[in-house]
């Protein structure tokens, strides 16, 4: 039944992201870690390489995390969060105002960011739904890893993982980073499901099958 139970998620995961344009590449089956026991898809979308998390306790799908590499930077780390279910999202960049007004103040931006979901399911609900923060430079400049948790609809009971809203936030934020400037590595300012780094979004994967992934060990 488990097993049953993870392959029709999988497909489901798989189904949301080529409805929003997504290509699989690869799957891992990750044991072990702060995620435990979780599915890694890695997905292209008209060449933009991305990833997905999808952590489970035992057949439970818990929140999961999309995370990308962007051209660019900004001086600070980014954090959109909330205080509760009905407070307000706000974006949180430590020392620096001006960077925090002017996300606040960006149309495009705040059009995606409008649309994310802060429950997973009753009872989980996010406390934040987004980070961004410069990983450093690499020979291409300096590179911005964008990571997004993204709840569910909870009015259609939708199975999808918000793929194409991922997809959105990349083409919001994208943009509105920084393309000459060159910034040291950022901590981030939420731990992430599992250490997932630019080593791995750049790597590459092979095709293989999506209902027999490998198994790695993280």
């Amino acid at each position: 039944m488990r097993s049953e139970l993870r392959r029709r998620r999988r497909r489901a995961i798989i189904d949301d992201a080529a409805r929003a344009g997504a290509t699989l590449r690869h799957v891992w089956v990750v044991e072990g870690g702060p995620a435990n026991d979780a599915d890694l898809f890695f997905f292209t979308t008209r060449r933009f390489r991305h990833l997905y998390l999808q952590p489970y306790d035992g057949t439970y799908a818990l929140p999961g995390e999309h995370h990308g590499l962007l051209r660019g930077a900004w001086p600070a780390p980014a954090l959109l969060r909330t205080a509760g279910l009905f407070a307000t999202p706000t974006w949180h960049v430590p020392g620096d105002l001006e960077l925090d007004r002017r996300l606040e103040r960006d149309p495009e931006i705040a059009r995606v960011t409008s649309r994310l979901a802060w429950r997973w399911a009753p009872g989980i609900d996010l406390l934040w739904t987004v980070q961004v923060r410069c990983v450093g430079d690499s020979t291409v400049g300096t590179l911005t890893q964008l990571v997004a948790r993204i709840g569910r609809d909870q009015a259609t009971r939708s199975p999808g993982v918000g793929v194409a809203v991922f997809i959105d936030l990349v083409n919001a934020i994208g943009p509105a980073l920084d393309r000459d400037a060159f910034f040291p590595e950022q901590r981030p300012l939420q731990p992430f499901l599992l250490p997932i780094g630019p080593e791995l979004l750049k790597a590459p994967t092979p095709e293989v099958r999506a209902d027999r992934p490998p198994r790695p060990r993280a």
